[in-house]
């Protein structure tokens, strides 16, 4: 009996090893990122829990997420501000165990797209090809590696528990996967608003499981559609209309930014070595007829996919989850231009791309030993390939000051690039290269005091208080009566600034 039961557990951790092999892979190639520091938004979220005193987990559910100093939040996502007040109250100001935080959610996700894939393939290769390429993929550095981006981690894991405790409830006829499922499926809408959409997941990955009854799989996802209902109705009392209105496009432009967005994200899944760290939007550049026929190719190929649907259902599965979880995210680019393309946006949607190489793997796994080991090399080259793009990726994220400076080539003309860049100039002590990145932020934001206020700082590093009291001076008369700006002249004044006229 001994020897059955060490049988048993060897031949299951062999099961297991490929499996742990993608998840150390996904792990290590971002694991640089690791000893970066906070960088762009994390400093603002933390002081927002700083700010927010040392009051009860359970007010995180009551108040909105990045609440702005005239009033009012954005969001509401208090599972995020959980997980960073859990961690704030572990690591306090130590970036290294937030990001150990992030690895952590990423290491979920691996092994949960690896269950995902083998409830909707049946086949082990399939899985384990679906958990390396998840586990790899370029398009993920941003979430994983930015602190910040905890928000897409976090909806994507409590998501795919939600599918695969529901595919598995419907295998094994579980009530309490059932349940655990509908449990998720809430947390994945208090981690981000992008799970409205888990009652169309729902639909769709059980069609590709095998389901063809379309009035089975709309009753079940009828459970999902309450659960969004609430937490639509509880977001919409936390906030009470508070969230910030963009003014909306005209029609052309509105359109055109749809369109850029689909297509462009599209590219950056399958195309990740054109991916930017940040993208620059020029509206008179995408409202032309370039971008409608890119977008117009997305739709023939989704016409394609469906029309063979009953030979090869899973390639039209990919296609239909990445258009329904990036359709919000274009939707919302067309209203407003801020953030029309990121990286981050496409955490959850290449969970489709992943299943589809995974089916594909499959594939191949059934074929004769030399199309199957050239096969398979294929594969192992595309999975080394990503790694390595992804190592690099993780790279700039260790790195404030090779950050910016990418970020500042992605987009020359965006002023608040260069402003970010002249702060980790100064941070890293390079005060003359701050002043210099100060400065171009100034001739593209002239009327804006986030420069001025930039300037001094790099001045006063440098204990030039003459100059740093003028451009706190300047940067005062752009933002009259702002506090800490009038605190800054004042420290600078007393170490011996002063202020005259020009």
């Amino acid at each position: 009996m001994k020897t059955s039961l060490s049988c048993r557990i060897r031949s299951g951790l062999v099961r297991a090893a490929p499996y742990v092999a993608a998840v150390v892979l996904g792990v290590a190639i971002y694991l640089r990122a690791a000893s970066g520091p906070f960088i762009w938004d994390d400093n603002f979220l933390l002081d927002q829990l700083r700010d927010r005193g040392p009051s009860s987990p359970l007010s995180l559910f009551t108040s909105g997420f990045l609440i702005r100093p005239e009033g009012g939040a954005d969001f509401y996502r208090p599972i995020v501000l959980l997980s960073l007040l859990l961690d704030k109250s572990v690591w306090g100001s130590h970036p290294v165990g937030y990001h150990a935080t992030n690895l952590a959610l990423h290491a979920i996700s691996i092994i949960a797209v690896a269950w995902f894939a083998w409830q909707l393939l049946k086949s082990r290769a399939g899985a384990i090809a679906a958990a390396f390429l998840f586990a790899v993929h370029p398009a993920h550095a941003e979430s994983v590696c930015w602190i910040s981006g905890r928000t897409d981690l976090l909806c994507a894991a409590f998501t795919l528990g939600s599918l695969n405790l529901f595919l598995w409830s419907r295998a094994k006829s579980s009530r309490l996967a059932l349940a655990g499922s509908y449990l998720l499926a809430g947390l994945a809408l208090l981690s981000k608003e992008l799970a409205v959409v888990i009652p169309v997941l729902v639909v769709l990955s059980w069609w590709a499981a095998g389901e063809r009854s379309f009035r089975r799989m709309a009753l079940a996802a009828l459970p999902f559609v309450v659960i969004a209902g609430v937490y639509t109705a509880a977001r919409a009392n936390v906030l009470q209309g508070a969230e910030m209105v963009s003014e909306p496009l005209l029609p052309l432009y509105r359109a055109s930014t749809i369109a850029y967005s689909l297509f462009t994200h599209f590219q950056i899944l399958l195309l990740p070595y054109k991916a930017h760290l940040s993208y620059e939007v020029v509206m008179q550049e995408i409202a032309n007829a370039n971008t409608f026929m890119v977008l117009l190719s997305m739709v023939v190929l989704t016409v394609f996919l469906w029309s063979s649907r009953r030979s090869a259902p899973v390639p039209l599965f990919g296609m239909l989850w990445f258009l329904t979880t990036i359709l919000p995210v274009s939707l919302l680019a067309g209203q407003q231009i801020s953030t029309i393309v990121s990286q981050r946006f496409l955490y959850l949607p290449s969970v489709g791309l992943a299943v589809v190489f995974g089916w594909a793997i499959a594939l191949v796994a059934r074929l004769r030993v030399p199309a199957k080991a050239l096969g398979i090399a294929a594969a192992a080259a595309v999975v080394v390939a990503l790694s390595v793009l992804s190592v690099s990726w993780s790279g700039l994220w260790a790195n404030e000051v090779a950050f910016w400076e990418q970020f500042t080539r992605d987009t020359p003309t965006i002023g608040s690039s260069y402003y970010h860049l002249g702060l980790a100039y100064c941070r890293a002590g390079d005060y003359d290269k701050a002043i210099r990145a100060h400065e171009a932020a100034r001739d593209l934001m002239p009327d804006q005091p986030e420069p001025e206020y930039g300037l001094g700082q790099a001045y006063s590093a440098k204990s030039d208080f003459r100059d740093a009291a003028k451009h706190y001076s300047y940067a005062l008369d752009l933002a009259p009566g702002n506090p800490m700006l009038q605190e800054k002249l004042d420290e600078a004044m007393r170490r011996g600034g002063r202020v005259t006229p020009d």
